[in-house]
């Protein structure tokens, strides 16, 4: 956008109006946070969750956003309940992701569809779009999927997935409330690169790990299960990124080693495939007992594109994946 003109409310204040009660002189409510603020470019949207704690009783409260701000803002109560309740996505140029949500409807509502704000669009999609009619206590799946193309500039990207109710003469009216979604996309890293900057004479892991050769790139690519000279199950090219991914980093053992080379092979699809022999929901609960330096040095989205390397692997993972019924986020692992 040439011109990007900013939008500020520096306080943006609710009023109580309770209904044959008089007025009160000093505050009978607590707000968390006690003011909101939003700075936001022309032709988006957002949504934000406040609390408010009531200090007394009080009877027929009602909600209601002053005339000057009506516009732009408006109060709902929430009609869904997310899980996860916010997604963040980290990935590379040139890869594609997608995560199971779920949504559970607090009242009867007809007709919903699910909308990806327009700053998304490019590269998030949801399956099923179209959700239809949905009563009190009615908990649906959406799939999310992530398409990053290669020459996709790297940087992040905010916005929501929204429900939205459809009647006559094509009105809409948004359901409260989104889900937010952040986008992160990365730079592509080769793991052909990744093989060239092998040292097996420097850090922590050197002298406990015995790697086998590193196998040519484009033989190793070859076949869904590639090159295993020692035969212990993994792609020898993915034991010398997996140790090059770790050897540099401080505090790294053996055990550390031998953890992420686990995950590594939970990616991995077999050949013949097996149907059902891969759960996404495993790997990401075993991705996340991880430290938080090897997460960083070796993000769950950089794993995925260096196992599943070709388009033969990426069909076989497909092909095999265990149909989910838990939403990946932090609290379907606990």
């Amino acid at each position: 956008m040439s011109t990007k003109n900013k939008i500020i409310f520096s306080t943006l204040i609710l009023y109580l109006f309770f209904v044959g009660s008089p007025l009160y002189a000093k505050p009978v409510v607590k707000w968390t946070p006690s003011k909101i603020s939003f700075e936001q470019m022309q032709g988006t949207q957002s949504s934000q969750v406040t609390s408010l704690k009531s200090l007394t009783d009080v009877h027929k409260a009602v909600a209601h956003v002053v005339p000057e701000l009506q516009k732009w803002i408006t109060y709902a109560k929430p009609v869904v309940e997310w899980t996860p309740s916010k997604i963040s996505f980290e990935q590379m140029q040139g890869t594609q992701s997608s995560q199971v949500i779920s949504v559970k409807f607090l009242k009867d509502v007809h007709r919903v569809v699910a909308h990806v704000v327009p700053e998304l669009q490019k590269w998030i999609t949801v399956s099923p779009s179209s959700i239809g009619d949905m009563v009190k206590g009615d908990i649906f799946d959406i799939t999310i999927t992530v398409n990053i193309s290669p020459d996709d500039l790297t940087g992040t990207y905010d916005g929501v997935i929204q429900l939205k109710q459809l009647f006559a003469r094509k009105v809409e009216r948004k359901i409260a409330k989104p889900i937010p979604v952040v986008l992160m996309i990365t730079q592509f890293e080769d793991p052909a690169v990744l093989l060239e900057n092998i040292s097996n004479d420097a850090g922590g892991l050197s002298s406990s790990v015995e790697l086998p050769a590193v196998p040519d790139n484009e033989t190793a690519k070859l076949s869904i299960t590639g090159i295993d000279y020692n035969n212990n199950g993994i792609r020898d090219e993915l034991e010398n990124i997996t140790f090059q991914g770790l050897n540099t980093l401080p505090n790294i053992n053996i055990d550390s080693y031998y953890q992420l080379l686990s995950i590594v092979d939970m990616i991995q699809p077999k050949s013949p495939i097996v149907e059902n022999s891969i759960n996404e929901h495993n790997i990401y609960c075993s991705y996340r007992l991880l430290s938080e330096g090897v997460k960083i040095e070796l993000p769950l989205s950089l794993l995925y594109s260096i196992v599943l390397d070709t388009q033969e692997r990426k069909n076989a993972f497909n092909s095999s994946l265990e149909e989910s019924v838990v939403s990946l986020g932090e609290e379907s692992c606990e």
